[in-house]
């Protein structure tokens, strides 16, 4: 039902000649994340979004995805951008995330969106964390004063869940 919610939702942006797109940026060739991109890809193919992957060539530096981002923020016909994680060793994760547009920062990991996550105001949220949330409130629809534990790589998951199960 979400699907079919959010197909609408992208159906209506397609009537005005918008067509969301998602990027996925690849540093670092790894099978889990190829097998994760091809999930995005699917679920993107569902609903009507388009989905682009960049691969940046073997061995690629940090100046290099930094570039590719950059192009990315700038190019209008992406909405959103997702980065493969873990980056290769060296490479600077908060240097990165601080170079992710606000408003193409898919995964909240910027620091302008995690701001605004702790603050209350963001109109996005870290997907892992949402889906986690979302789930507890399909089984338990008033989850204030529920104590629970949230295990992730990143600062956003706890960070949501602290909000939301406060």
């Amino acid at each position: 039902r979400r699907r079919a919610a959010l197909h609408l939702r992208v159906d209506e942006l397609a009537a005005r000649n918008l067509r969301p797109c998602l990027t996925a940026v690849t540093v670092l060739a790894d099978h889990a994340w190829s097998v994760y991109q091809r999930s995005q890809a699917t679920a993107c193919a569902a609903v009507g979004i388009e989905y682009r992957a960049v691969e940046l060539p073997t061995g690629a530096d940090q100046e290099a995805l930094f570039e590719a981002i950059e192009l990315l923020n700038v190019d209008a016909s992406v909405h959103g951008i997702i980065v493969q994680n873990p980056l290769p060793e060296g490479f600077d994760a908060l240097a990165l995330q601080s170079r992710l547009s606000p408003d193409k920062d898919v995964e909240c990991v910027g620091p302008a969106n995690l701001g605004l996550l702790l603050a209350g105001m963001s109109t996005m949220a870290p997907c892992t964390a949402l889906s986690a949330v979302t789930l507890a409130r399909e089984a338990l629809p008033d989850l204030a004063g529920i104590e629970a534990v949230g295990i992730d790589r990143g600062p956003p998951f706890s960070a949501l869940l602290t909000l939301w199960l406060s």
